[in-house]
């Protein structure tokens, strides 16, 4: 008698925790969710409005500001002036010299990868902003 209830009692709290377990992955999935698809150790930083950044755009510490505020991974393979596991933001823009589209383009690589970049790794607005930092350090950087 004693086994039988020692084996319901250890089914029982195994489907217990499997229950928890689950309810807690829910509640984690939905507030991802709700956090544009970032998971983020970190509260949500209200959204700073371009107008605002570029005040002083294209130096480096804005950018690096940028990136680290909104809890963007970016500098794990790119810097700003040397070529790390990706290549530095200053060859990007060097890329797009005098092109009416080079936003619009880095955007989209941004947003949604390129190459070996993965995408989905910043927001629309934030790939927009990001691109558009990037650009603007070059023409400082190139004067």
């Amino acid at each position: 008698m004693k086994k039988n209830a020692f084996i319901f009692l250890f089914i029982g709290s195994i489907l217990l925790f499997i229950i928890v377990t689950n309810f807690m992955h829910m509640r984690l999935a939905r507030s991802t969710m709700m956090m544009g698809n970032r998971m983020s150790l970190h509260p949500q930083q209200p959204h700073t409005t371009p107008s605002t950044i570029f005040v002083n755009a294209g130096t480096e510490e804005v950018l690096t500001r940028y990136i680290l505020s909104h809890h963007l991974r970016c500098l794990e393979c790119h810097e700003i002036n040397q070529n790390k596991v990706g290549p530095a933001y200053v060859l990007i823009s060097q890329k797009y010299p005098e092109n009416p589209e080079a936003v619009s383009t880095l955007t989209q690589h941004i947003a949604n990868g390129y190459g070996a970049m993965p995408g989905e790794l910043a927001t629309a607005e934030e790939a927009h902003d990001l691109a558009a930092m990037i650009m603007k350090l070059t023409k400082k950087l190139g004067q």
